[in-house]
């Protein structure tokens, strides 16, 4: 039981110290929305306020394309997720093309996700 216990203490304690960049508020788009409106009087400690609003311009351009066409915004998923299987199985992967593949996954599935999430 303890072993269970200092598992999880340990894991909250590794993602409460991740780094808030761009990539993280371009995955966590309820993040960004708080910092935006907290900036520049809570100025978070890794990015600026000017970074921020380039983030958000970012993600408007994935939620409006998501609103105009959500079938089209579901297939390009799809071919990401293709497209990452395919460079993950070549005979010599290119671990930069992977990673921008993945950053490009997550942050549509983020969309998604923060679209479709029921609000409180």
């Amino acid at each position: 039981m303890i072993k269970y216990f200092l598992f999880v203490l340990s894991i909250l304690a590794l993602t409460s110290c991740e780094a808030r960049d761009q990539q993280y508020y371009r995955v966590h788009p309820e993040k960004l929305e708080q910092a935006i409106k907290h900036c520049p009087a809570e100025h978070p400690s890794d990015i600026s306020c000017e970074q921020l609003n380039i983030v958000a311009i970012d993600l408007n351009l994935l939620i409006q394309e998501r609103n105009d066409n959500p079938l089209l915004f579901g297939k390009r998923i799809m071919a990401l997720q293709t497209q990452l299987t395919e460079q993950q199985q070549a005979s010599k992967p290119d671990s930069k093309a992977i990673a921008a593949t993945q950053q490009e996954l997550r942050q549509r599935l983020a969309v998604i996700r923060w679209l479709t999430s029921p609000t409180s």
